[in-house]
């Protein structure tokens, strides 16, 4: 009795499923290492989102009335003040920039307020101390 013998056509469909089985296993570790998600991302986004809904909110804290800036009450916070005002831990600088995208001094001189280490246009942020 003769044992059996793999044809040539079974061989091949063997090594193109194993070969598709790796190809999936790569594919899944990729994709888990690109989607995986920095949790310090998160915490970024998330104060992000409580930094736009303080400084536009209906809050008597809010900096911007009617889509226009309150410059006074910006200038009324300190980088501190305003960090626990909104609730974050990141670094933080608020700063404006019209409907076209240009940056608005405010004062006519300030960037932006927050923490001095961040820079827009190459000039820092002020902690308006």
């Amino acid at each position: 009795m003769k044992g059996k013998t793999i044809k040539k056509g079974q061989a091949l469909s063997l090594e193109l499923v194993i070969v598709v089985v790796i190809f999936f296993i790569a594919l899944a570790i990729f994709g888990a290492l690109v989607l995986k998600q920095d949790p310090g991302a998160k915490t970024v986004r998330t104060d992000a989102e409580k930094t736009i809904q303080f400084v536009s909110s209906d809050s008597p804290k809010a900096f911007v009335e009617g889509g226009k800036v309150n410059e006074t009450k910006i200038l009324e916070f300190n980088y501190t003040q305003l960090k626990k005002s909104i609730g974050v831990n990141s670094y933080v600088c608020i700063y404006f920039e019209d409907k076209n995208g240009q940056l608005v001094k405010i004062n006519g001189s300030i960037v932006g307020i927050g923490d001095p280490n961040i820079t827009i246009n190459d000039e820092p942020c002020i902690p308006n101390s």
